[in-house]
């Protein structure tokens, strides 16, 4: 007696998207930061600065996804909040960035091509940063919890 045929085998899963598509985003974040103007403010709008504000502002059914960032991790923090986006989560986000001011000459841009993403941004400046930027930046989400 002959053997039976073998079991088919299933198709392989499809292939995940090319990378090349996730650093054309990123690209793209980095042209608008770099075009973005110099001239904002630094917040979202007139006295609406705070934290609460923010959240107030981002929240989706009372929760915000936040991350920290400085200077020198935002081409990073750009990209993580990419990535999000392309998961689908595209609300609730917030991102402080450490040890910079409003007026920063680095954080103008990024700022505004964050918020142009529908994202909340915002400064984190304390003695707690300034003296323990890993540690130091739990203080500040104390607040939101």
């Amino acid at each position: 007696r002959p053997p039976p045929p073998p079991t088919p085998t299933p198709p392989p899963p499809p292939p995940p998207p090319p990378p090349a598509r996730r650093h054309r985003e990123t690209a793209d974040m980095e042209m608008a930061m770099a075009a973005a103007s110099t001239s904002s403010a630094g917040c979202d709008a007139p006295d609406e600065c705070s934290v609460d504000a923010l959240v107030r502002r981002h929240a989706v059914d009372n929760t915000v996804i936040v991350t920290f960032g400085n200077a020198r991790q935002r081409h990073f923090t750009a990209n993580w909040v990419l990535t999000l986006q392309s998961v689908g989560v595209s609300a609730g986000i917030l991102v402080g960035m450490m040890n910079m001011q409003p007026s920063d000459p680095l954080y103008v841009p990024f700022a505004r091509a964050l918020r142009g993403r529908g994202v909340g941004v915002y400064t984190v400046n304390s003695p707690q940063v300034k003296q323990a930027p890993q540690g130091g930046r739990w203080f500040h989400v104390a607040p939101l919890l």
